[in-house]
């Protein structure tokens, strides 16, 4: 009986060390660069060179644009 409770311990003691490493690497993250960096939607870092705006803006247009099917060439 003593056995199993040292060995529940054990795993619980590893499953808690998991979670509070996990957390306290998001506070370190988040001390770090900040909430904002998460926000998916921010993309003007994006369009700080030229080569990189120039491909981002044509990924852009072409979510943006209404694709059919079949693709008709006119």
């Amino acid at each position: 009986m003593k056995g199993k409770i040292l060995e529940w311990s054990k795993e619980h003691k590893i499953a808690l060390l998991t979670i509070l490493s996990g957390i306290i690497g998001a506070i370190v993250f988040i001390l770090i660069y900040g909430i904002e960096v998460l926000n998916v939607t921010k993309d003007a870092w994006l369009c700080n060179s030229e080569d990189l705006t120039q491909h981002y803006l044509g990924w852009v247009f072409f979510r943006e644009s209404s694709w059919n099917f079949p693709i008709r060439t006119f």
